[in-house]
């Protein structure tokens, strides 16, 4: 999940499913948001081990 981050075409994928206005709000801000969300609520909520790696990309990525 983490090289979506890093991935330009992560925006270029998302954008058309997407509402128009939205669409348009769609910046690296919002993304970087949205990714943080999603770990907080739903990945960190998985059962089992978290990923090996998963405590340096969270600093390195700042969430």
């Amino acid at each position: 999940m983490f090289q979506k981050l890093v991935n330009p075409g992560f925006f270029t994928d998302m954008s058309p499913l997407l509402p128009t206005d939205l669409a348009k709000a769609l910046t690296e801000e919002t993304l970087k948001a949205a990714f943080s969300r999603v770990m907080k609520e739903l990945i960190d909520r998985m059962p089992g081990d978290e990923w090996a790696k998963a405590v340096e990309m969270r600093k390195r990525f700042g969430l």
